[in-house]
């Protein structure tokens, strides 16, 4: 009679103990404690417990799963002369889960060829259990900075320069019409007329100058010739 041990996840038996050794030649869905319908080998093994003992191990093992159920015959550690009805037992126990099984001369072969054999059957070594990928980490706030430090700075606004500081708009640019010219420097405005005021002043014509009366002794008088004086009587009355 055999009996899962929930403490064996590996048949616990050495290469150089193995005495005869049975594996299926199919896989078979089986049930677990903590899965079901999963494919499986099997595996039928007679070690050697020294003393003149020896002991059985049945066992399923899901190679999706990497997982191994491991039943214990009750009647371990036995005589060694009883081995053989032990191990059919062991085989019937498979064989009524539908397993085919093919029985191996362990001890017949050579040290290498056991070596090899037993180097590629999962179910005797210890689990690898799988790396956990590391989190990336996260960038540190020093890396934050300096990549935010890299990037170009946005270039800074002109400057107006000192000399068209406290300009004044004048009425001539609005509404479509070209700007006046532009005031002369605060220094010049101080000390004599800007420009635009000495050329309205040379344009602007003087104003007219109303004639006046001349006075009574600078006026003409008109004087009456005798015709004996000809031409210089025209010339006088002419005036």
């Amino acid at each position: 009679m055999f009996d899962l041990d929930p403490s064996l996840d590996r048949i616990p038996v050495s290469s150089d103990a193995i005495e005869r050794v049975a594996w299926s030649l199919n896989l078979t869905a089986v049930a677990g404690t903590d899965f079901g319908g999963a494919e499986a080998r099997a595996y039928a093994v007679t070690g050697a417990a020294g003393g003149g003992r020896s002991v059985c191990y049945v066992c399923l093992y899901v190679q999706s799963m990497d997982r191994a159920q491991v039943y214990r015959y009750r009647a371990n550690p036995y005589p060694t002369t009883e081995g053989e009805a032990h191990e059919e037992e062991a085989l019937a126990f498979l064989e009524d889960l539908g397993f085919i099984l093919e029985s191996i001369d362990y001890r017949g072969w050579s040290s290498q060829e056991r070596q090899e054999w037993f180097a590629k059957q999962p179910p005797f070594h210890a689990r690898q259990v799988p790396r956990e990928t590391p989190p990336v980490p996260e960038e540190p706030a020093a890396a934050a900075r300096e990549a935010r430090a890299a990037e170009p700075a946005a270039p800074p606004e002109p400057e107006a320069p000192p000399e068209m500081e406290g300009l004044l708009v004048l009425a001539d640019s609005v509404e479509g019409r070209p700007p006046a010219p532009s005031p002369a420097p605060r220094q010049a405005a101080r000390g004599a007329p800007s420009a635009r005021a000495a050329a309205v002043a040379r344009a602007s014509p003087p104003p007219a100058r109303v004639p006046e009366k001349a006075p009574p002794s600078q006026r003409p008088v008109k004087v009456d010739l005798p015709e004996e004086y000809g031409e210089l009587a025209r010339l006088f009355a002419s005036f």
